[in-house]
């Protein structure tokens, strides 16, 4: 993935242990949702960056089952390309929402299985270039 948001070594102990990269997601997530949600967006990056990137992790690893680790990245990918946008970071919402869409293109199966998940990553980035 292009941007990075957890350190190497960080990065590294996630990818070792899956039960704190799945708590480090909800910890991460939970973190940036409630910064966003009251209206610290610049302070919520961080944490939704940490939470999409070790989104990430738990698909690549298969730590869950693959339709929960690509509804997390999905999810992990829309909120935070919400706070891009709100932030005026087009470019960096755009590149986040098409690194995602990349990223489930290359799961085995994935457009006959998880469409829904596909169809709102297009619909954002649609979103994106049709507001300019």
């Amino acid at each position: 993935m292009k941007h990075h948001f957890l350190c190497p070594n960080h990065r590294k102990e996630l990818t070792n242990k899956p039960t704190m990269a799945l708590r480090s997601w909800a910890n991460t997530n939970e973190a940036g949702i409630t910064l966003a949600g009251g209206g610290h967006h610049y302070d919520a990056l961080p944490h939704l960056g940490c939470a999409f990137e070790v989104a990430e992790i738990i698909l690549t690893e298969n730590f869950v089952e693959q339709s929960k680790a690509i509804t997390l990245l999905t999810e992990s990918a829309l909120t935070l390309s919400s706070s891009l946008k709100v932030l005026g970071y087009e470019e960096q919402r755009t590149s986040v929402l098409q690194l995602t869409l990349n990223r489930l293109n290359k799961v085995n199966n994935v457009r006959s299985l998880f469409v829904e998940n596909l169809v709102r990553l297009e619909y954002a980035l649609t979103m994106t270039n049709t507001l300019h």
